[in-house]
């Protein structure tokens, strides 16, 4: 269903998809800061992707981790990139944002809870490789998706996230559809 939900733990509130978080409960920062040691920036890495939003702690701590950094957030959920106020050398992209130039792309697979497949879609398009390769890669790194360089790709790209399959229709569509034929088996 693709539904969002904050959850307050203490003084730490934490976004929900369908029930699962989206960050750590208890420590989301020290998640992020774990996150950005596991990825291998190059000092010559400048455009960034960076695949899933979560409740954006990890892009913070990525982006304050290089002022020369540029980095795009890939969020399939509108709610969470309407609510997320990112940093200035961060943009938050919609399903048509245009992606200029790619040096790194590294998923953050918390945030993609509860759409794994939607999110590795996204994942595996901008970096180029075999879904089985991209599988493999997420479940050796728990965390990390292996960060992928990007040799082949242009200087420019344009990459409409409309395009991909899975998009077609809209949450909200699909569950209008679900509650339709819902309803027609209780009957």
């Amino acid at each position: 269903m693709n539904r969002i939900t904050w959850e307050n733990f203490g003084t730490i509130e934490v976004p929900c998809r369908d029930g699962r978080l989206l960050c750590s409960p208890r420590n989301p920062e020290q998640e992020a800061r774990h996150w950005l040691e596991q990825i291998n920036l190059r000092s010559d890495d400048r455009d960034i992707v960076v695949v899933g939003l979560g409740a954006g702690h990890h892009v913070r701590i990525l982006a304050a981790s290089n002022p020369l950094l540029r980095v795009c957030v890939v969020e399939l959920n509108a709610e969470l990139r309407q609510r997320f106020l990112p940093p200035a050398s961060v943009r938050v992209l919609d399903p048509d944002s245009e992606i200029q130039k790619i040096d790194y792309v590294v998923g953050f697979r918390p945030a993609w809870q509860a759409m794994e497949k939607d999110y590795l879609q996204v994942y595996v398009k901008l970096s180029q490789i075999s879904r089985p390769a991209a599988q493999e890669a997420a479940e050796k790194a728990g965390l990390v998706l292996t960060a992928q360089r990007i040799q082949s790709l242009p200087d420019q790209v344009h990459f409409s996230l409309k395009a991909l399959d899975f998009l077609e229709e809209d949450s909200a569509q699909q569950e209008v559809k679900i509650w339709r034929c819902l309803r027609e088996l209780v009957k």
